[in-house]
């Protein structure tokens, strides 16, 4: 087990936080320089001199246009070296105004964080997980008292617009990029130089989120390559000798924006980041919002990780900048990808999961339940996460545990007497029998129907993306139920391989394992069910029976994926209904969303996750890969491509789901309304 350690949020003042000594060490090999030197470095290198070149087409006029165009970017983006007044106002600011005043305390394995210590003279990448806008804020006070040098942290350009706060990130290490630029050479070329110029002179290390974006969900998300390779193609090329890569998980009992994301979840759009927006959000300095805990995983040597995959025979004959964009080989390639996941992993290790994570998995499985059998329930799930390798934050009692969990759930959950139930059903969730295809769903929704329908979804949704942190947990567990429930409990075991890779393939984009992994996972989880004796096994290892002790646990690890196939069947119900034309992936997912709302209202459906359009999206995203639709990249709209496979998943889907479409009327169909 690791040792964490209190930090941040201790008595001690403001003003004696702020003025202590800083002073981190320097690498022998680091040559200052100024921003100004910076950004000339950049226009100068060969990398951007040769896009230059190639984008003027040696004419003059177009040259010189398109160097006044990079210094632009490069101003607009880089950062500025800060100077020691700087960092000690952003120390005192946030950790005042955000981390003492927002949080009971921050958390952290020392052992993991002074891993930096020994790494002062190699670029270090540091990879933190990203739940939350305050991740790198906090993240980068944390090194304030330590000494060690605030990162360079790679930041959206939607921050640079806040006038104080867009100023402070950049004062202290923030630089910005935009939120998407695959398709500019131009400027993936200046962001690659910068971000390599910065690690190349061992001037700090450089802090980005290999995930991309913020997870919405909860759930970790596959990782984004293009900052990543980057990074790595500094070591192929030989630019550096190694780089060392630092993952970091940082947990939060609530986040700070959680009703904000579970509103986008819902297709609310995210309000544009602005100092008005922050001020206007000042009541939220009156709530706590619980721990934090920062686990820093085990550094890892790009060297040891994909050094013997590297083709240097290739890369020898060919100058290091001859296109805009990393110039890897197929071997390179997959390695870092698999060192990507590999990370992602990691992340996933050192999270820590807080009570409220296992009261929302157990309250939305089963409704109206008394708090002495949701204490028991906990206790259970508690020891089934634990057989797993997960680390949870835990009270001194199960009870003692419980009450905190229900606490930071308040909004959701309504506690009576001793009875506890989720505030928007007044029932145990149904399975679905029948329901009608939406061309025969005349009705449509009021305005007042549907902002009530979102508001009961948008509780569920919070306990759901509270769930959704130990999911990463029972992934391949709930898969394997599923398919024992399908079955009657028996099952042969390729028949289940079978059936986990089908669903899998549809769940794909939610779920951040590597394809090629699938199967090791399936095998692991199954000798883990067998040695719990959750599940047996014949004499020849070929069929899979649970035994009658064990139903109610297959029954609650079914339950942790139904809700997300129960979506993809009403996708792939719609879809072959209602798609008759191109159609934007957006367009679909409102369309859908329509469907399931109507569905909710006539009582058919008590499943509100479905009402989620990224998880509609995500299940597009998957037909598009499995063939299913075709997409129009240009137009950025899809049509369906393969209707046979479209109906084999879709009755595959009803199956497992125990539901079913009604028969379809034999007079023509209404253009649905939806």
């Amino acid at each position: 087990r690791m040792s964490y350690t209190a930090h941040l949020s201790s008595d001690q003042s403001g003003i004696c936080f702020g003025i202590r000594s800083y002073n981190p060490s320097v690498s022998r090999y680091c040559k200052p320089r100024s921003r100004s030197e910076l950004i000339q470095a950049v226009l100068a290198s060969p990398r951007v001199r040769h896009v230059i070149q190639k984008l003027s087409d040696d004419d003059e006029t177009k040259k010189r246009h398109l160097d006044v165009q990079s210094f632009r970017i490069l101003d607009d983006m880089a950062h500025n070296f800060y100077s020691i007044h700087r960092i000690r106002w952003f120390a005192v600011f946030v950790r005042q105004l955000i981390v003492k005043t927002l949080f009971e305390r921050t958390l952290v394995n020392e052992g993991g964080l002074e891993q930096l210590f020994s790494t002062v003279d190699a670029p270090v990448v540091i990879l933190p997980t990203h739940r939350s806008y305050a991740d790198f804020l906090i993240l980068s006070l944390l090194m304030y008292p330590y000494n060690l040098h605030l990162p360079a942290v790679c930041t959206g350009e939607d921050f640079k617009a806040m006038s104080f706060f867009g100023s402070l990130l950049r004062n202290c290490g923030g630089f910005f990029i935009r939120r998407s630029f695959g398709s500019d050479p131009l400027y993936w070329s200046l962001f690659t130089e910068y971000v390599q110029s910065i690690l190349s002179n061992h001037e700090l290390p450089v802090e980005f989120f290999i995930e991309g974006t913020r997870s919405r969900t909860g759930k970790s998300l596959h990782p984004k390559m293009g900052l990543f390779s980057a990074v790595c193609e500094m070591y192929v090329k030989r630019r550096v000798s190694d780089i060392y890569i630092l993952p970091v998980s940082i947990c939060y009992e609530t986040r700070l924006e959680e009703s904000l994301l579970v509103w986008e979840l819902l297709g609310v759009s995210k309000p544009k980041e602005s100092t008005r927006g922050l001020w206007k959000a000042r009541k939220v300095l009156q709530e706590n919002f619980g721990r934090i805990h920062m686990t820093f995983g085990k550094m890892m040597s790009l060297h040891a990780e994909i050094g013997h995959s590297v083709d240097r025979q290739h890369h020898s004959s060919r100058p290091r900048f001859v296109s805009g964009k990393c110039d890897l080989v197929h071997c390179e390639e997959s390695a870092i990808q698999q060192l990507a996941y590999r990370i992602v992993s990691e992340q996933q290790k050192g999270w820590i999961l807080c009570p409220s994570s296992l009261v929302a998995a157990v309250l939305l499985q089963q409704n109206n339940i008394d708090k002495d059998d949701l204490t028991e329930k906990v206790a259970s799930l508690k020891e089934l996460l634990e057989r797993r390798g997960a680390k949870i934050m835990w009270e001194d009692t199960n009870r003692s545990s419980v009450d905190r969990g229900l606490y930071f759930l308040r909004d959701s959950v309504a506690v009576d007497s001793n009875s506890i139930s989720t505030s928007s059903l007044s029932q145990l969730r149904a399975e679905l029998s029948e329901v009608p295809w939406p061309s025969h769903c005349a009705d449509c929704l009021t305005d007042e129907e549907r902002m009530a329908t979102l508001v009961d979804a948008s509780r569920v949704m919070t306990l759901v993306c509270q769930q959704n942190q130990l999911i990463h947990l029972v992934t391949f567990d709930s898969l394997i139920a599923i398919g024992l429930c399908t079955h009657g409990y028996l099952q042969s075991r390729y028949g289940l391989l079978v059936l986990c890779q089908m669903l899998l393939s549809i769940l794909s984009q939610e779920i951040a394992i590597k394809r090629e992994k699938w199967k090791q996972c399936f095998e692991n989880s199954m000798l883990q069910l067998e040695a719990e004796g959750v599940v047996v096994m014949s004499d020849d290892h070929s069929m899979v029976e649970v035994p009658s002790s064990s139903v109610d646990t297959v029954k609650f690890l079914s339950g942790v994926l139904i809700p997300s196939l129960m979506s993809a069947f009403l996708v792939c119900t719609w879809l072959l209904d209602c798609l008759t034309s191109e159609m934007m992936v957006s367009s679909i997912a409102s369309a859908v969303q329509n469907y399931n709302l109507l569905l909710i209202k006539e009582g058919l459906l008590t499943f509100y996750e479905t009402l989620s359009k990224e998880s509609i999206k995500s299940v597009v995203i998957s037909m598009i890969n499995l063939k299913v639709l075709s997409q129009n990249k240009d137009a950025k709209t899809v049509t369906l491509f393969n209707r046979q496979k479209l109906e084999s998943l879709h009755q595959s889907l009803g199956l497992i789901t125990s539901c079913r479409c009604v028969e379809r009327h034999p007079a023509k169909r209404q253009q649905s309304k939806l």
